[in-house]
């Protein structure tokens, strides 16, 4: 009876094994093929004049954690910069952020809110994103790609967790380069175990070493 009991146990347990696999798999195909958008329009309105070029650049971010974030707002305290974040449209919370991965396996743009800042006003940028699989997030990828970042220069500041290394550094700046960005410098941030206080001191650094890249090229 017990022996009857136990193999009735094992039994329903695989089965209930392969009932969650076969979900996992469900969504994940659901997901890879279910159209999105891309991002939304940027200010200012349609025939309007672009106002006079700023001169210090705009702090672009992504964030979905608010790790990101973080790092982004230390960098506009520290430069006395003005932000803009991204805001995709999204649910991103479904198992294993499940979006997040097929967006990045089959490079599937996002479906971002409009922006609130007229990027024709910055010729220079710090753009602050995840990576994720290996390559920048999704939601900034798709704003490169659709928002005219042509001919800006550009410092990456990149969070990751740990997954990083210099072969994936090289492709998005050949990212960034393919869609007529000049990339000035990149700076790669694990995040994994770092408290706020060094999330600060990092993009405390981080924000050093542009001002003093700034500052040289005015020379």
């Amino acid at each position: 009876m017990l022996k009857n009991k136990r193999t009735w146990y094992t039994m329903r347990k695989s089965a209930m094994k392969r009932v969650w696999l076969s979900s996992v798999l469900l969504l994940a195909v659901y997901y890879a093929f279910v159209p999105y958008g891309h991002a939304g329009p940027t200010a200012p309105a349609p025939g309007t004049a672009a106002p006079e070029t700023l001169h210090k650049p705009l702090i672009v971010y992504y964030s979905l954690t608010g790790t990101t974030k973080t790092i982004a707002t230390e960098l506009a305290s520290a430069l006395s910069c003005e932000t803009e974040q991204i805001v995709s449209k999204k649910y991103r919370q479904y198992l294993w952020k499940i979006t997040c991965v097929n967006d990045q396996l089959f490079d599937r743009d996002d479906d971002l809110a409009p922006v609130t800042t007229d990027l024709t006003k910055y010729n220079q940028l710090i753009i602050a994103s995840p990576v994720w699989i290996h390559t920048i997030s999704s939601p900034m990828r798709t704003l490169i790609k659709y928002n005219g970042f042509k001919n800006k220069k550009v410092w990456l500041v990149l969070t990751n967790q740990g997954n990083y290394g210099a072969a994936d550094e090289t492709s998005i700046i050949k990212f960034l380069n393919d869609w007529g960005i000049t990339v000035k410098g990149c700076y790669s941030i694990c995040t994994t175990g770092k408290t706020v206080q060094e999330l600060h001191q990092h993009a405390r650094l981080i924000a050093q070493d542009i001002a003093k890249a700034r500052n040289q090229n005015k020379d």
